[in-house]
């Protein structure tokens, strides 16, 4: 669940909330431990303090898809059914 916070910065402690970023925009973004000690506007950081770079959605494989939602996929099941075709080299009466 990122967002871009109304300062900019992409998931921004002091802002707590914002809009949703946009896939390939580039975002400022607080790294640890300095986004631990952030409360509010304005704050200070250092050139180490922070990062730059293009924003990328998280990709999911199917099988964290399926445990994100509590979901499971069993096989399915179905009885052998006789598939009946005509002889026609018999011949009947009739």
């Amino acid at each position: 669940m990122d967002y871009v916070g109304q300062c900019g910065w992409l998931n921004c402690p002091a802002c707590g909330s914002g809009t949703r970023p946009i896939e390939g925009v580039a975002y400022s973004e607080l790294i640890e431990p300095k986004r631990s000690q952030v409360g509010s506007h304005p704050f200070s950081f250092g050139a180490n303090d922070m990062k730059k770079e293009p924003y990328h959605y998280p990709k999911y494989t199917e099988e964290e898809l399926l445990k994100k939602f509590k979901m499971v996929i069993t096989k399915g099941f179905y009885q052998h059914a006789p598939f009946y075709s005509p002889d026609y080299e018999k011949k009947t009466n009739g």
